[in-house]
């Protein structure tokens, strides 16, 4: 009976070292089935990953191609542009340069009818004076006696001295006489006439700055009705510079007011060289306020700086318009316009 338990007891422990070595190969094998598994795995992951980071390259690669290639064609084509910006530059410019030497051509044209109409305006008083000269030394009389009439101061007959005076030979006594006349006349017309006599001798004689202070005096304080001598003393003015510019305005408004006693070609020039002459006069005086305004900034230069800039404006296109209606260059009219106004449609609506 001991035999047999313990035959049994072996065969218990027999059978359980072989289920437990069964266990133990059947727990390997799974794990060696496992760990196969995680290497395929993992080298399944690894090959998707290299597949993953290739397509990445490659679609990195397709856009930064895809880039280069937008970048390039808007390189070219900002080429183009610029070569056909260049080109349209390029004409335009040749187009401006073409219209200006065409203004220039039509301004030259106009300044050599406005004076060669000038020329002959003066050939025509040089001759009627030419004719009043030689009317006057043919009835100049002989030298006369100290004391007799008309040589040593008399001055009581006026128009007995407009000969002499359109030879410019009053004497110095004359011309004081005539002055303490004009001082003591009662009547503008004898101020006038006198005041007349003796212009015309200090022009004759060459002395125009005597001239300019008579032709002052007598439009200030005589009578400024005449439009032929306000037209002559403004355009005289406008020779002499900035500092007569003012002037330059008065006197030319006052011509253009009384200009109606002009007639055809002479109502024409006169009118337009007016209307010039007192544009160029205002866009002086606004050049002018500009520059103390730079070196000068306050209220009181910008202020006389835009009001010399508003009435250059003004008088330019009021020049524009009458160059332009009467068949006159308008050109630089429209110019100085444009300049002051910043816009040619003040000038030109």
């Amino acid at each position: 009976a001991e035999k047999a338990a313990a035959e049994k007891e072996a065969e218990a422990k027999a059978k359980a070292e072989a289920d437990a070595k069964a266990k133990a190969d059947a727990e390997a094998k799974a794990r060696a089935e496992a760990d196969a598994k995680a290497k395929s795995e993992a080298e399944a992951a690894a090959k998707a990953a290299q597949e993953a980071a290739a397509a990445a390259a490659a679609a990195e690669r397709l856009r930064a191609e895809q880039e280069a290639a937008a970048k390039a064609q808007a390189e070219a084509e900002a080429k183009a542009k610029a070569a056909a910006d260049a080109q349209e530059a390029e004409k335009a410019r040749l187009e401006a340069e073409r219209l200006a030497a065409e203004q220039q051509r039509l301004a030259e044209e106009q300044r050599k009818k406005e004076d060669e109409q000038r020329r002959k305006e003066e050939e025509q008083r040089a001759a009627e004076e030419a004719s009043r000269v030689a009317q006057a030394e043919a009835t100049q009389p002989e030298p006369a006696a100290a004391g007799a009439s008309g040589t040593n101061g008399d001055c009581s007959d006026t128009t007995s001295l407009e000969p002499t005076a359109l030879l410019g030979r009053l004497s110095n006594d004359q011309l004081s006489c005539l002055e303490s006349n004009l001082q003591a006349a009662p009547k503008m017309t004898d101020k006038k006439k006198i005041s007349l006599v003796e212009q015309a001798n200090a022009w004759h004689k060459g002395d125009k700055v005597e001239w300019e202070r008579l032709v002052k005096r007598h439009l200030e304080e005589i009578d400024q009705s005449d439009p032929d001598l306000c037209y002559r003393y403004a355009i005289h003015l406008s020779k002499s510079g900035a500092s007569r510019a003012t002037g330059v305005i008065r006197w030319s408004e006052v011509a253009l007011e009384n200009r109606s006693v002009w007639t055809g070609d002479t109502y024409t020039s006169r009118v337009n060289s007016l209307y010039k002459a007192r544009a160029a006069a205002a866009n002086t005086l606004w050049q002018t306020a500009e520059k103390d305004y730079a070196s000068n900034n306050n209220e009181s230069t910008r202020k006389k700086a835009d009001d010399y800039r508003a009435m250059t404006k003004v008088y330019a296109r009021e020049w524009y318009e009458y160059a332009k209606s009467a068949g006159k260059d308008y050109q630089t009219a429209l110019q100085v316009c444009v300049s002051a106004a910043g816009a040619a449609s003040y000038c030109e609506n």
